[in-house]
């Protein structure tokens, strides 16, 4: 099966996508959910909260091969943050972590 860029899947995606906020380009997440898990097989792997209120979203294959992560803004619009290929979860070495530093 050939695979499209994400960019290429994206961009039709938002141009085909009709308008639901106010005008804008903008796409309910449970869309660009679906359209990731349909045309990747990428499930949502993690999310965070950033200092200005948006949700990032981290969506990866079961075996790492492809990665997107989602923003979505306060205002609801979600688009793209990035993609890539070869995602690895880490576990991070505790007993290198020393009580009480940064």
């Amino acid at each position: 099966m050939r695979r499209l860029p994400l960019a290429a899947v994206m961009a039709v995606f938002f141009m085909l996508a009709p308008p639901v906020w106010g005008g804008s380009d903008c796409v309910p997440i449970q869309n660009i959910m679906d359209t990731i898990a349909e045309h990747y097989g990428e499930y949502l792997i993690g999310a965070g909260i950033t200092a200005e209120g948006s949700v990032l979203r981290l969506f990866a294959t079961p075996d790492g091969s492809t990665w997107t992560m989602i923003q979505t803004f306060p205002n609801g619009c979600s688009m793209p943050a990035g993609s890539g290929t070869d995602w690895e979860v880490l576990t991070p070495n505790l007993s290198r972590i020393k009580a009480g530093s940064t």
